[in-house]
């Protein structure tokens, strides 16, 4: 007997959307089984960065610093470690600022190893800029600019490391500053090198003469106007120079031999071109050696007066004229004549001063003096 053929159709659907769904009498199962994944693993920590200060020496004190990890956003004192950190390579950077203007900063990277403690040690840097000579290209009011030029031997590598010295720098004050060698330029081809170590404190002079050869310009005294208004200026042989004011003040000019082969690639020469105002050829200053402190050289001063003429009924009157220099050789030292009741500077030497002056006849008088 069949069964109603309204009644096969609904067990033929049925076994088309149940999956437990069987036909034939084998029993066989179609059915494919669901898959629920467990991973298991170790975990893995970070690590941790700390940056070390440099000793202090006696009568020093270590300037506040600070550390900020650029890739963490978290900063932290010297000695401090800075944790939780993820493995790889993270940027931080260092800001040390002295009481008496002294400071420095750099920026770096260093590699985290996973639960690894890395540890920098940084250098420290003193600097006294008190009793500084007037010196050539260092203001009394900026900062003299520093930078790296030699690779940190440390796990870190530096970048844009700086010192800066300020007007009140004394030596009292001790910075924390990425080992290394750093150069504070002033002037063409001086300044002094600053050697940085790691676990130690450098101490130096701002004008340091252990490096340099330096020659100082010492003024006299001016009691009447220049005769033509310009300014000192100074030349090297590398054609490198400037003007500067030299009026009351002693001046040192000096050159650093290592800074100038760095800079110009030549070795240094031992005078500095100096062109006074109103003569013809440089003045060749000579320079100290290396360590002796600076070879002083007195600038002359010739001041010459309205001439004081006698008439002929004794009485005297003075009158204008115009004067020139002529040197030993008998080669004219100015550029021009000038007008008396003027002055000159002039370099160490012999001269031969001519006057001219007008006289009630018409005629030319003269006046002739060695000095």
């Amino acid at each position: 007997m069949h069964p109603p053929a309204r009644l096969l159709f609904v067990a033929i659907a049925l076994c088309s959307v149940v999956p437990a769904c069987t036909s034939g009498d084998d029993g066989a199962s179609t059915d494919e089984a669901d898959w629920r994944s467990k991973p298991t693993g170790p975990d893995q920590t970070g690590g941790s960065l700390v940056v070390l200060a440099p000793p202090v020496a006696a009568g020093a004190t270590l300037a506040p610093s600070k550390v900020t990890m650029l890739s963490a956003q978290a900063t932290a004192d010297l000695g401090v470690a800075v944790g939780g950190l993820r493995v790889g390579r993270h940027t931080f950077s260092v800001a040390s600022h002295g009481a008496d203007g002294l400071s420095s900063s750099f920026s770096a990277s260093v590699a985290i190893a996973a639960g690894g403690n890395v540890q920098v040690q940084l250098g420290g840097v003193r600097i006294n800029r008190k009793g500084m000579p007037v010196t050539l290209g260092v203001s009394t009011s900026a900062l003299i600019g520093g930078d790296q030029t030699q690779a940190s031997a440390t796990a870190m590598t530096p970048n844009d490391a700086r010192l800066a010295v300020g007007v009140n720098a004394d030596g009292t004050s001790i910075v924390a500053a990425a080992p290394g060698e750093y150069s504070l330029l002033w002037g063409f081809g001086d300044g002094i090198v600053v050697p940085v170590t790691a676990n130690a404190t450098t101490s130096l002079d701002a004008w340091d003469y252990a490096q340099r050869r330096v020659g100082r310009l010492v003024p006299s005294l001016r009691e009447l106007p220049d005769a033509c208004n310009e300014s000192y200026s100074m030349s090297l042989m590398n054609g490198k120079g400037t003007s500067f004011a030299f009026r009351d003040q002693e001046i040192e000019l000096g050159l650093n031999d290592v800074l100038h082969q760095r800079l110009y690639g030549q070795p240094a020469a031992s005078m500095i071109d100096i062109h006074f105002p109103c003569v013809v050829k440089p003045y060749a200053l000579q320079l100290g050696a290396k360590g002796a402190g600076p070879k002083v050289a007195k600038v002359g001063r010739l001041d010459v007066d309205d001439v004081e003429v006698t008439m002929a009924d004794g009485s005297k009157k003075r009158v204008n004229g115009t004067y020139w220099v002529l040197d030993a050789q008998g080669q004219n030292v100015l550029r021009s004549s000038y007008p008396t009741n003027t002055g000159v500077d002039l370099p160490p030497g012999t001269y031969k001063l001519h006057v001219d002056y007008p006289q009630s006849a018409g005629t030319t008088g003269s006046y002739e003096e060695t000095f």
